[in-house]
């Protein structure tokens, strides 16, 4: 429920950013948002604002919100996790959510902090990383079986695009992810 402020507004800057810069894609009608190329039309404003404007987008959307002197997961909508579970990741701080990346607490915790603490709502930050997976599926829930790889197993290139972005008037941080 705190994070239902964030939602809004989230939502609020995702609807000015694709009829402002993707006018010829997207169009409003009262309570409605169109989406041309894809033939569908959803409510603009719906209680739950954070998964209504996630059908606007292909990205996964995440929200980050500032509690102390950390972030904390505080609401997403989650369709393709690289072998995660948001159950279990809901309501964390960073460090317990990168836990299982073996060394990067211990190498990268304090810069990633330092990192959020100081992005700014002017100025987003998109960043790209890469795998290879067995399989092409964009879900990789960590109940799936992992692929036993050897020589003769085909491999599926998996890139990831994810953008941070403060908002101004909540502070949380909106971290969108698109898998490719």
């Amino acid at each position: 429920p705190e994070s239902v402020p964030a939602q809004q507004e989230m939502a609020a800057l995702l609807e000015r950013h694709l009829l402002t810069c993707h006018g010829d894609h997207y169009s409003r009608t009262e309570n409605r948002l169109h989406c041309r190329p894809g033939g569908f039309s959803t409510p603009v404003r719906a209680p739950e604002a954070l998964w209504n404007c996630s059908l606007w987008v292909a990205d996964d959307l995440i929200l980050m919100s500032p509690q102390e002197d950390r972030y904390v997961l505080t609401a997403a909508s989650l369709c393709s996790p690289s072998h995660w579970s948001l159950a279990e990741k809901f309501g964390c701080p960073m460090q317990a959510i990168h836990h299982p990346v073996p060394g990067l607490n211990a190498t990268l915790e304090t810069r990633i902090n330092r990192f959020l603490k100081h992005l700014r709502p002017a100025h987003p930050v998109a960043r790209f990383n890469w795998g290879l997976q067995a399989g092409d599926a964009l879900g990789q829930w960590p109940e799936d079986p992992v692929a036993v790889i050897d020589a003769e197993t085909p491999l599926y290139y998996r890139s990831e695009r994810q953008s941070l972005r403060r908002l101004p008037v909540s502070g949380a941080i909106a971290f969108t992810i698109r898998v490719y």
